[in-house]
C-alpha cells in the first residue's frame, strides 16, 4: 500500500513538474540569446569601425603635422608686407569665415588682412591691432600645437555602443562569454605623434555546445604617424627700392625692398608751405602728383622728390607810359642762342620805348619789367611796327630758356596770312604756333598803333589775347615755368611800345 502511494506520488509530481521546467527554459531560448547570425554581423561591424576610427586618426595626425609646419611664423608680419609668410597666414585666416570672409590668398598684408587679424585678435582676447607680433605668433603657436585627444576609452565605447540591438555594445547579462575583453573595457594612453594600438579581439564561441565561433581579429601595435616634408620653395627675389630724401617735404615709406612680381606705393607729402616741385623715378621726371606706386617689380627702382615755397601772390597794379622820359626798373634781356646776337638800341624817345637794331639782321630782343614776377596776370600796351619788324609782349619769362612770348608780324604776307604768333621756350627748345589774323590794317601795318593784351592763367597754362579790345584767340601753353617777369619783345626793323599796363590776378 505504502510503496503504491509513493509512486503514485512521484508519478503525479513529475507529471505536473516537466510542463513547468520546459516552460521556464524555452523563454531564455527565444527571448534574450543573439543568433549566430546576429553576433557574426555585430562583431564584423565593430572590426570595420575600429579600422575606420584607425584610419581616421591618422589621417588627422598627419594634418595636424602639416599645418604645425605650414603655419610657422618666425617675425613680425604687418600691413605693407608682402612675402611666403603673409601668404601662410592669409590660408590659416581663410579657414574662418567669421574673421576672413575675404578668404584671399595673395602673399601681400593689405587692409583686409589686416581687418582679419584685428577680428581673430579679438577673439583670441589680444590687443586688437592687426599687427602680428610677439604675442600673437604665441598664439598661433599654442593653437596649432595643440594635438586632439587620442586613446580616450570614451570614443571607442560610444563607436560601440551605437552598434544597436541586443548586439555586442549592451551590458547585460545576455552578453555572450568571452566578449568581456573588447576594446572599451581597456583604455589606453597613446604617445603623441603615434597611431594607437588597437587590443585583439578573441573568438567567440556561440550557442550551448561551444562548437562553433566568431573568428579572432589580431592585435595591431602602436605605429608613429607618417610625416611629411613639405616642398622647399626657394626664397623669393626681392629688389630695392631707393629713397632720395629731399628737404622740405617726405616720402613713405623710406627705401625699402619689394619682392619679384610685387608692388610698392609710396606718399609724396610737402611740409606745410610747400609744394612738390620735381618727382624724378628712375632718373626721369614724372608727373608730380601726391602718390606712385611701383608694380610688377622686376628690377631694382629709385624716387626722388623736391619741394618748393608756395608763392603767394602779392596784389599788383603797375603801369608806364614814358612820360617821364626814362625806363628806371626796366632791364634788356640778351638774345636767345639761335638768333642774331647783335645789340638792340632799347631807348625812350617821345615818351615811347623804341628798338631798332643796330644792324637790319638783328633779331629777337627782350625789354623786360624787373622785379615784378608773376603767374596769375594780365599785361596790356600798344605797339608800333616798324618797316619789317614784328613784336608784342612777353610773359613768364623765367629765364633765357623757359618763356611765352605773344607777337605780331604783319610784315608776313605769305602762307601765313600776317600771323599772330605764340612763342615758347621750354628749357632751350623753342616752338612757333602761327595763328593767320588779318587785323593789322594796309600795307604792312607800319604806322598803325595796335592794342594788344593777354590774360595769362598760371594754374592751367591757358592764354588769351585781345587785339583791339577784341578777343582773338585762346591757346594752351606748354611751359613747366609759368611765373616769371614781363615786358616788351621786338625784332628785325623794331617798333615802339606805350602805356604798358600789368596786374596780377
Amino acid at each position: 500500500m505504502n510503496m503504491k502511494i509513493k509512486t503514485s506520488a512521484l508519478a503525479i509530481f513529475v507529471l505536473f513538474s516537466f510542463p513547468f521546467a520546459t516552460f521556464a527554459v524555452a523563454p531564455q531560448a527565444i527571448g534574450s540569446a543573439p543568433t549566430i547570425d546576429e553576433l557574426v554581423l555585430q562583431i564584423k561591424a565593430l572590426q570595420s569601425q575600429v579600422a575606420q576610427l584607425t584610419a581616421e586618426l591618422a589621417a588627422t595626425k598627419k594634418e595636424v603635422a602639416i599645418v604645425k609646419e605650414e603655419l610657422r611664423i618666425t617675425k613680425t608680419l604687418k600691413f605693407g608686407m608682402a612675402d611666403d609668410e603673409v601668404r601662410k597666414l592669409q590660408e590659416f585666416l581663410s579657414t574662418m569665415p567669421d574673421i576672413y570672409p575675404e578668404g584671399l590668398v595673395t602673399g601681400y598684408f593689405g587692409s583686409l588682412t589686416e581687418r582679419a587679424v584685428k577680428k581673430w585678435q579679438e577673439k583670441n582676447e589680444i590687443e586688437s591691432v592687426g599687427i602680428v607680433g610677439p604675442r600673437t605668433r604665441a598664439k598661433l603657436a599654442e593653437i596649432t600645437t595643440s594635438n586632439p585627444p587620442v586613446g580616450s576609452s570614451s570614443s571607442v565605447a560610444q563607436t560601440n555602443s551605437n552598434a544597436g540591438g541586443n548586439g555586442i555594445g549592451n551590458t547585460g547579462s545576455s552578453t555572450p562569454s568571452g566578449l568581456e575583453n573588447r576594446a572599451e573595457n581597456h583604455p589606453t594612453t597613446t604617445p603623441s605623434g603615434t597611431v594607437p594600438a588597437t587590443p585583439a579581439i578573441p573568438a567567440v564561441p556561440i550557442g550551448q555546445t561551444g562548437t562553433t565561433t566568431v573568428p579572432a581579429t589580431p592585435a595591431t601595435p602602436a605605429s608613429p604617424v607618417p610625416t611629411s616634408t613639405p616642398p622647399t620653395t626657394p626664397p623669393a627675389t626681392q629688389y630695392t627700392i631707393t629713397v632720395t630724401q629731399g628737404t622740405n617735404g617726405t616720402i613713405s615709406p623710406d627705401t625699402t625692398s619689394v619682392i619679384s612680381g610685387g608692388s610698392q606705393a609710396f606718399v609724396i607729402a610737402p611740409a606745410s608751405g610747400y609744394q612738390i616741385g620735381n618727382l624724378i623715378v628712375d632718373g626721369t621726371n614724372v608727373t608730380a602728383t601726391g602718390t606712385y606706386a611701383f608694380t610688377n617689380v622686376t628690377a631694382t627702382h629709385t624716387i626722388s622728390a623736391s619741394f618748393s615755397q608756395i608763392q603767394i601772390p602779392i596784389p599788383l597794379s603797375f603801369s608806364d607810359d614814358f612820360n617821364d622820359g626814362n625806363s628806371d626798373g626796366w632791364i634788356a634781356a640778351m638774345p636767345l642762342s639761335g638768333y642774331s646776337r647783335e645789340p638792340a638800341t632799347w631807348r625812350v624817345e617821345n615818351q615811347q620805348v623804341i628798338n631798332t637794331p643796330l644792324l637790319t639782321s638783328g633779331d629777337y630782343y627782350k625789354f623786360l619789367l624787373n622785379n615784378h614776377s608773376l603767374s596769375n596776370l594780365s599785361a596790356e600796351a600798344k605797339v608800333l611796327f616798324y618797316g619789317s619788324g614784328y613784336g608784342g609782349l612777353t610773359i613768364w619769362h623765367y629765364n633765357l630758356d623757359n618763356w611765352v612770348d605773344i607777337v605780331g608780324y604783319p610784315a608776313s604776307l605769305g602762307k601765313d596770312g600776317k600771323p599772330l604768333m605764340i612763342i615758347q621756350a621750354v628749357n632751350g627748345l623753342v616752338t612757333e604756333t602761327k595763328y593767320p589774323y588779318i587785323w593789322w590794317g594796309t600795307g604792312n601795318g607800319e604806322g598803325v598803333w595796335t592794342d594788344m593784351k593777354v590774360i595769362a592763367n598760371g594754374d592751367t597754362g591757358i592764354i588769351d589775347i585781345y587785339i583791339n579790345n577784341q578777343h582773338a584767340i585762346t591757346h594752351q601753353t606748354q611751359v613747366v615755368h609759368r611765373y616769371g617777369f614781363s615786358g616788351f619783345e621786338s625784332g628785325n626793323g623794331g617798333g615802339a611800345f606805350d602805356d604798358f599796363k600789368l596786374d596780377s590776378n
